[in-house]
């Protein structure tokens, strides 16, 4: 891919236009990802949607941070603090929320609680916190830190080559392979894996702007065609067959690590094209607008309703995937109605009392 391809722009006049004119549909992008978060944590019990939401549900939040990331007119030490202020210290608010919920629940001890406090303060380790949606907020922080030095380089096409660089590092040369057995404290190693995603939705946001703004016949027939091709390809991932298996030597560790970011870009454009179809869902969108919240309280939300529940008798089991589905969107509601309004007046309690460089 060329330097020259790679550095085609819109006019920034025309950005900021399409940026508050398509906002609402990248906001039911994100409502998607996090309802397939919470559908994909309920394991067997979701069906064919629980190895298939693992397929693209991480790196879409990765593409999307990257894809707005072209609104980013801050330098690199306001971005930083900026970063600090969003997602660092959410981070901690709903982890030392989550300690006390599950320590409440669970009548833990004060040595057990301080390991869940070190765990924390270590940025909750993937796959190995309690809270398992929190280790996304210090990886994506760390994918920011790395993008924001990288972007210095100023040649789009260098980036791409540095976060494949990364990529492949990551998987193939660090002792354990991150999307496997992840280990660095606030989740690093992840963050190299899961950088290409980020400067994917960077790069890729003039062509997808382009894209959803159609004006002529043959590029509405461009639009439908390519919306065809991803939704059967998404199907098709549904079902558990990867057409990229068809292909040749794709056994081949090198090659199966690029069909996989080819595979995952595939999925993601299908639900652009739903997303962009959906955006008069005015529900939907306000969902997207709180995607941290909800991300931050899926762990306490899933013990905080059973719990409610059987206070009445009642025994909340899933054991089907519809009914994953029902309670994925439902607690989404709960959290969105109930929860997210006093912690947004929580903190923007702190973050007013505390001092960042402007």
């Amino acid at each position: 891919m060329s330097n020259t391809m790679l550095s085609t722009s819109i006019p920034m006049a025309k950005i900021e236009t399409a940026n508050h004119a398509n906002v609402q549909w990248i906001n039911i992008l994100k409502c998607i990802g996090i309802f397939t978060i919470y559908l994909g944590h309920y394991g067997d019990s979701a069906g064919y949607f629980y190895h298939f939401v693992f397929s693209f549900h991480v790196p879409l939040f990765f593409f999307i941070s990257g894809y707005l990331e072209n609104f980013n007119k801050n330098g690199f030490t306001k971005t930083i603090f900026k970063k600090i202020q969003t997602i660092l210290i959410p981070f901690y608010f709903f982890g030392l929320f989550s300690i006390i919920i599950f320590s409440i629940n669970g009548n833990y001890n004060q040595h057990f609680i301080l390991q869940l406090i070190i765990g924390l303060a270590q940025g909750s380790i993937r796959n190995q916190y309690f809270a398992g949606s929190l280790w996304f907020l210090t990886s994506l922080f760390c994918i920011i830190l790395i993008f924001q030095i990288i972007k210095l380089v100023k040649y789009k096409s260098l980036i791409l080559i540095i976060s494949f660089i990364l990529y492949f590092t990551a998987q193939n040369l660090l002792p354990n392979n991150p999307l496997i057995s992840p280990s660095w404290c606030y989740n690093l190693d992840s963050a190299l894996v899961y950088l290409i995603f980020y400067t994917f939705g960077y790069l890729i946001f003039p062509y997808i702007n382009k894209m959803l703004n159609l004006n002529n016949f043959i590029k509405k027939i461009l639009f439908v065609c390519l919306f065809v091709v991803t939704f059967i390809y998404t199907v098709e991932m549904y079902f558990g067959n990867d057409l990229f298996n068809l292909i040749p030597y794709m056994q081949n560790q090198y090659v199966s690590q690029i069909t996989f970011i080819i595979s995952t870009l595939i999925i993601i454009l299908f639900w652009i094209f739903v997303s962009y179809m959906l955006q008069d869902a005015k529900l939907l969108g306000e969902i997207g607008m709180n995607t941290l919240y909800l991300c931050g309280n899926e762990n306490v939300i899933k013990l905080l309703i059973p719990t409610l529940l059987s206070m009445f008798g009642l025994n909340l089991t899933i054991s089907t995937p519809l009914m994953a589905c029902i309670m994925s969107m439902l607690l989404l509601l709960i959290v969105y109605k109930f929860i997210v309004p006093f912690q947004k007046c929580i903190l923007n309690g702190i973050n007013n009392h505390l001092k960042f460089p402007k």
